[in-house]
């Protein structure tokens, strides 16, 4: 029986081109809307106040 010293962490993450350009997609658009998302949010903010 042979014991592995791994710790848990030590793993190679092999990416393909479709998981490669799924997380990019998601990046990308959760930056690109993060500006809409916030004055949306300041908005509601403004409009509860006035009530």
């Amino acid at each position: 029986m042979r014991l592995n010293n791994s710790d848990g962490f030590k793993y190679t993450l092999q990416l393909t081109w479709p998981e490669i350009s799924a997380i990019f997609w998601l990046v990308f658009g959760y930056t690109y809307m993060l500006p809409s998302m916030i004055m949306a949010w300041r908005e509601s903010k403004r409009l509860d106040s006035q009530l």
